[in-house]
């Protein structure tokens, strides 16, 4: 890397993303500024400026044989903790909480073999640092010209001490007819910031119209003719799948964004994202995704009431335990009522709860279906065991079809068939 070249970005497996620049502040201190980003929607972004000192350990110890951890805190509290390891080093930037900014944290792996280039930006940044503190002339922290040109006779002096984010623009130094742009924000979202950014361009807009220019088109009028292009370098990278933690970690990144712009998040009992108000993200079961929907657009009409769905069956092992537990309790307070009373409240008492008790051995000779009626006691089918059991079933009481191991409207008169 070289000072034409700053920047010094690298990105890992993971899409998290190291950056080293040089920066200065407005006493003309020179500083290295190393910023982490996780490439994810709405993922973190920290940043920490380090003085030369702390550069200068940060490349002793990146020329450290063996595994050796360090961590360097700036000037607002934010820290980097440099870790090396046996085929790799971590990068972890971490952002301090405060009144304004929540904690936040984002690790970048660098491999050893790509460690030289990184201690290579680091010394070549420091350089770059002290040469633009050094150098005379009107430009910003992150500038990168040495003095005005003779058309720049006038300048201004911004302190930017309680800003929440900037963008400087600049000509590029290899074509006059390109610019740089260098963006960043500390005490807003990223989100933020863009709508923010999106309404100055508006104003931007109109201020042209009104000089007789016309705006450029919107960056969406060129997606079609990027869109192969991209899609020619992406085919050349090689894939690196993400883990299933990684997404986790995107879901945690888009919702803590939502919390820092002021959107309220909720999570309805269906799993539905919504902030009871505008806006969910509710599942659909025919696409089998998750879309965006307005929150007027769900259906505020009464739901059809649902059949009550079948109570779940004891089997033989868990009905034991629970006669023994139910045996136990009642030991040293009842004068022994017997098994049969024991049963008959042990079944009242799982019904009341919607758990019936395993039916009885069937019967021989008849047709082995049996059926819990609306008070939790079984029926077997009294036909022959060979009849067509399309036809339901019967025992001179109670008649259901085939399948149905459980009374859920009443009786009508045609089923119930009192002997």
């Amino acid at each position: 890397m070289t000072a034409q070249t700053a920047p010094y970005i690298h990105t890992d497996a993971h899409d998290h993303q190291l950056t080293i620049r040089p920066v200065h502040d407005l006493g003309r201190e020179p500083y290295v500024w190393f910023e982490a980003q996780n490439l994810a929607f709405g993922g973190e972004v920290t940043n920490v400026w380090l003085t030369m000192q702390q550069a200068a350990d940060v490349d002793r110890i990146l020329g450290t044989e063996g595994e050796v951890t360090a961590g360097f805190t700036d000037h607002s509290g934010d820290m980097l903790t440099v870790q090396r390891a046996d085929g790799y080093t971590t990068f972890e930037v971490t952002r301090r909480a405060d009144e304004d900014d929540d904690h936040g944290s984002v690790r970048v792996v660098v491999l050893t073999a790509r460690l030289a280039e990184v201690r290579a930006a680091v010394k070549a940044t420091a350089e770059r640092s002290e040469q633009l503190a050094a150098a005379p002339g009107p430009f910003g922290p992150f500038g990168d010209r040495h003095g005005p040109t003779p058309d720049e006779s006038r300048f201004a002096v911004i302190d930017g001490r309680d800003a929440l984010a900037f963008v400087l623009i600049r000509p590029a130094d290899d074509d006059p007819d390109r610019v740089t742009v260098e963006a960043s924000s500390r005490g807003m979202s990223k989100a933020a910031a863009a709508y923010t950014l999106r309404a100055t361009a508006d104003q931007f807009d109109q201020a042209a119209r009104a000089e007789g220019d016309e705006p450029f088109p919107d960056r969406a009028a060129h997606a079609i003719e990027l869109e192969q292009g991209q899609a020619d370098a992406l085919a050349e990278q090689p894939f690196v799948p993400r883990t299933e933690r990684d997404y986790w970690q995107a879901i945690a990144d888009a919702l803590n964004a939502a919390n820092r712009a002021g959107m309220p998040v909720g999570i309805d009992l269906d799993g539905t994202l919504t902030d009871h108000r505008m806006w969910s993200v509710v599942w659909d079961r025919d696409a089998k995704r998750w879309d965006v929907a307005g929150y007027e657009d769900d259906d505020q009409s009464p739901a059809a009431p649902e059949q009550p769905t079948a109570p779940r069956v004891l089997t033989s092992n868990e009905y034991s335990d629970a006669y023994s537990a139910a045996v136990s309790a009642l030991g040293a307070r009842s004068h022994n009522p017997g098994s049969e009373a024991v049963s008959a409240a042990l079944d009242a008492a799982l019904f009341v709860l919607g758990i019936l008790a395993p039916p009885p051995t069937s019967e021989p000779d008849t047709c082995p279906a049996q059926f819990a009626d609306s008070e939790g006691a079984w029926h077997q089918c009294a036909e022959d065991p060979d009849h067509d059991p399309a036809d339901g079933h019967d025992n001179g009481e109670w008649a259901w079809p085939d399948g149905d191991t459980y009374a859920r409207p009443e009786p009508d008169d045609d089923q119930a068939q009192q002997p």
